[in-house]
């Protein structure tokens, strides 16, 4: 005589994380830092006489010195209005932290690796935007930043950049052990070394600051389009 088993009752896990979630957010990272970009852009009076300035020095603009910039900037613009074209890149930084931080939250080894690492590039990235804010300050305030403004600049972005980079290779390893997104996280993986090596050589230019929001919103439409929940695993 055959029994009957009751079927199990399955409990939904606690240390589950809706994937779509953090996949928008790191989606929607990218978009909101270009905002940023977009409103700096706007202001074409300090562009204007910033390059004036770097033509008559036969430097580049992004290797002006601060007390030169310093009153380009105390011209054409103001703390008020400087805070309000900086503040979408450093919200970008904040999205790409916290959906980052949504799928690795418990989870040790690569996820933690990833949460460390996107706070780093958050800070730098800060750091960045404080240096611009500290040009509005009149007078001989914080000679030694103006002095050395763009190795300061440059460092900041650099480390923000690679920072950001690692992040997004760790949070692919961490996905692949899940099986997500194991080829679109090689390909990202890939670009994200090749970016993070360039980024602190003068000679290639740098790396945009945005590269890892790009990096990362490529994963999060991966993770938007994966139907499951992934497991927190350290």
């Amino acid at each position: 005589m055959s029994r009957t088993v009751p079927p199990l009752s399955v409990q939904p896990r606690t240390d589950a994380v809706p994937l779509r979630r953090s996949g928008w957010l790191l989606v929607a990272s990218l978009p909101v830092f270009a905002a940023g970009v977009i409103a700096v852009s706007l202001n074409t009076d300090r562009f204007r006489a910033e390059q004036d300035a770097a033509d008559r020095l036969g430097l580049s603009v992004h290797d002006l010195p601060g007390d030169v910039l310093a009153p380009i900037a105390q011209e054409h613009t103001s703390l008020w209005l400087e805070l309000g074209v900086i503040s979408p890149t450093i919200i970008a930084f904040a999205l790409f932290g916290v959906g980052i931080w949504l799928v690795t939250r418990q989870a040790g080894g690569r996820g933690a690796l990833a949460r460390g690492a996107a706070v780093v590039a958050g800070v730098a990235w800060v750091g960045c935007m404080a240096l611009f804010l500290s040009l509005l300050a009149e007078g001989d305030a914080m000679p030694w930043v103006r002095e050395n403004f763009p190795a300061l600049a440059k460092s900041t972005t650099a480390v923000s950049v690679i920072a950001g980079c690692l992040a997004v290779i760790a949070l692919a390893a961490h996905l692949r052990r899940l099986d997500i997104a194991r080829r679109t996280g090689l390909v990202v993986t890939a670009v994200a070394v090749l970016v993070a090596v360039l980024a602190p050589i003068p000679a290639a230019g740098g790396m945009p600051p945005a590269a890892a929001c790009l990096l990362a919103m490529v994963i999060g439409i991966a993770m938007i389009r994966t139907r499951q929940e992934a497991r927190i695993i350290g």
